[in-house]
């Protein structure tokens, strides 16, 4: 059982009500037009109805995510093995927490920690960034210890803007308004409502492509993006240098977040439009900087890697390969065994290559079976999707060689895909 956290240093943070309000108003205006249309049978009154609640979101939203004037509330923190309370009063169970991130460069340094499901997370403001870590590792996470996920702007915000035009106009003269007059053609005074069902369709269209987030995952390893279904996976080995930048676009400015790669390249994450995001942008820059501070920190046994090459042989060849070097297999009296915490430190490092991180975590539990939870925090800890099912793999089921060559190959033909990205 793991010691009680306590610190009567931090406070829970609340959005200010005032802000929320204001910015969800107009889906009380929303409301009344819909109930006057009901009411009165007034097909027309619908019309400002979409808009009115695509303001109403925006606003909330705005409001929100800006939390402008919070309201800091004192007290004692508490966070035991099963609860998070503070002041008494209870906050959340630990298996309902998902991650947590510092907020840094603020007058009052902030932890955010995300709850699952569409809760909102919990909030507190702490005296420093030292006190925030320190809360960060009593919740088991702290950068060295889990996997954080953050949300940037929409990724259309990273185009130009003749290809954003192209996003939105193509559909709409080329799907909607043919769709629209062909309606009123075929039904004649009938087609209102349809063609009220077509404007929510495009609205709805339009905001999702605009205003649908991109999902930033960090790990020690490297970020994963994902937006509408679309991922990309960046790894640290491949980037030179985590930087703000701003950039103009028409007649608005966007901030966020761009890696610059040693092949001379740049990823960008958009976080929002200068003036109204400073956290998001604090938030993903803070926790990037981290991992990348310490994927650097981190460094491979130099002769185990060698000793792990796949070289020519199959991915089953390979795998049987590798829980002989585990086992032992290799030894005599001019081979040295290769020892477990060898093993697992490859395992554990970002630097490594996912491949071999894997084939790392097959010949250590070959030789040594409770190197497992070892290799699971290894896996809750790395950005890359395909190399965190790998691991869990090898640490679940150690003696299924089918499955486990499978995961590698994954793993590898991701590694290839991002190598030529």
């Amino acid at each position: 059982m793991a010691e009680t956290y306590r610190s009567d240093a931090v406070s829970t943070v609340r959005r200010n009500r005032i802000y929320l309000f204001a910015g969800a108003f107009p889906y009380l205006l929303a409301f009344g037009f819909l109930a006057f249309a009901l009411f009165s049978g007034s097909i027309p009154a619908l019309i400002p109805v979409p808009h009115l609640l695509m303001f109403g979101t925006l606003g909330l939203a705005v409001a929100y995510r800006a939390n402008k004037d919070p309201v800091y509330q004192p007290g004692e923190l508490e966070i035991s093995d099963t609860e998070v309370r503070h002041a008494g009063r209870l906050l959340a169970r630990r298996d309902e927490l998902v991650d947590g991130v510092l907020v840094p460069n603020l007058e009052h340094p902030r932890v955010q920690v995300r709850k699952k499901g569409f809760k909102a997370p919990l909030l507190f403001g702490v005296k420093n960034e030292q006190e925030g870590h320190a809360l960060l590792r009593a919740l088991g996470f702290d950068v060295t210890q889990s996997v954080a996920e953050l949300r940037g702007a929409s990724d259309i915000l990273r185009w130009s803007v003749a290809k954003q035009l192209l996003a939105i106009l193509v559909p709409v003269f080329g799907l909607f308004v043919p769709a629209a007059m062909a309606s009123v053609a075929l039904l004649g005074p009938s087609s209102p409502p349809v063609t009220i069902l077509l404007v929510l369709a495009l609205v709805t269209y339009v905001f999702t492509m605009t205003f649908s987030p991109t999902k930033v995952r960090i790990g020690v390893d490297g970020v994963v993006l994902r937006w509408m279904r679309r991922e990309r996976f960046v790894p640290f080995s491949r980037v030179k240098e985590v930087r703000k930048y701003q950039q103009t676009r028409g007649t608005k400015t966007y901030v966020g977040v761009e890696l610059l790669l040693r092949d001379g390249g740049v990823e960008r994450i958009v976080c929002g439009q200068a003036g109204w995001i400073k956290t998001d942008v604090d938030q993903i820059l803070g926790r990037i900087k981290e991992a990348y501070e310490l994927h650097k920190e981190m460094g491979s046994e130099s002769a185990t890697p060698n000793l792990l090459a796949r070289g020519a042989r199959t991915t089953e060849a390979w795998v049987t390969a590798l829980r002989g070097i585990g086992a032992g297999a290799n030894t005599d009296l001019r081979t040295a065994p290769v020892p477990a915490e060898s093993l697992l430190r490859v395992v554990e490092d970002a630097s490594a290559s996912p491949a071999l991180r894997v084939g790392a975590a097959v010949a250590a539990l070959a030789g040594q079976p409770d190197a497992k939870p070892r290799i699971r925090v290894a896996a809750t800890t790395t950005a890359s999707p395909k190399l965190r099912i790998a691991l869990e793999r090898v640490a679940d089921a150690p003696d299924d060689e089918q499955a486990i060559a499978e995961a590698i190959a994954e793993v590898e033909a991701a590694e290839a895909e991002s190598t030529v990205l």
